[in-house]
């Protein structure tokens, strides 16, 4: 058994925010140690069970080092002339979210590992659930807001998946040495909460398959008037 924990802290998010806790934990064993596998020795090297849970955090919003801080805008202004040029102009100062924090990324494994026929065959395998908590984002309002919307904790997703690879290693002869391997995966990562309140589609939204293929389907041609 393995235990850790981190204690962060950034000075990208307000004094009262910028500190987070994440703890992991791990588990393995052997079972092929254990006498009551004794009789399984003549062709089981190794038999392992292991299982973990895991959390990180995560302070990065894009080259917005400090999202927490309310900056105005500046730049010239396309339309307004002058015998001077175009005008300079500050803009408001977008929104801020009282509550922005940390992103934490939870990870959650089980799995074995079995190596039998004099360490010939090596199977290992994992099943794995890794969920990212309060996503760091940009939010999107109606444009009637005025100012820009503020970043802010406001996503969950989640991925799932299953990875398996299987190793044979053998020599022929003296001279000859041999391997072979096979690996299999598949996993699928989901929006499990999302922040759009307009339920714009140029948005994420509750539900949505990372990667997923949207089409039409069609009744065919009409073949008469």
């Amino acid at each position: 058994i393995e235990a850790n924990g981190r204690y962060d802290g950034t000075s990208r998010f307000p004094e009262d925010d910028r500190f987070g806790f994440f703890p992991s934990v791990s588990a393995g064993w052997r079972i092929s140690n254990e006498g009551f596998m004794d009789g399984a020795s003549g062709w089981l090297d190794n038999l392992k069970l292991r299982a973990s849970y895991g959390t990180l955090g995560n302070q990065l919003l894009g080259s917005n080092y400090y999202p927490y801080v309310a900056t105005m805008g500046s730049g010239m202004s396309p339309y307004m002339m002058s015998g001077a040029g175009r005008i300079p102009y500050v803009s408001a100062a977008g929104l801020v979210s009282p509550s922005l924090t940390w992103e934490t990324v939870v990870t959650q494994n089980i799995g074995f590992d079995i190596m039998m026929l004099k360490q010939r065959l090596d199977i290992s395998f994992d099943a794995y659930y890794r969920d990212t908590k309060d996503m760091l984002m940009d939010v999107e309002y109606p444009p009637i807001l005025g100012t820009s919307a503020p970043q802010s904790n406001a996503a969950d997703l989640r991925t799932k998946g299953w990875e398996l690879s299987a190793t044979w290693r053998d020599r022929i002869g003296q001279d000859w040495v041999y391997s072979l391997m096979v690996g299999l995966a598949d996993s699928q990562t989901e929006i499990t909460d999302y922040d759009n309140p307009t339920n714009a589609l140029s948005e994420h939204y509750i539900g949505k398959k990372m990667g997923e293929i949207w089409g039409y389907t069609t009744e065919g041609i009409f073949q008469t008037d």
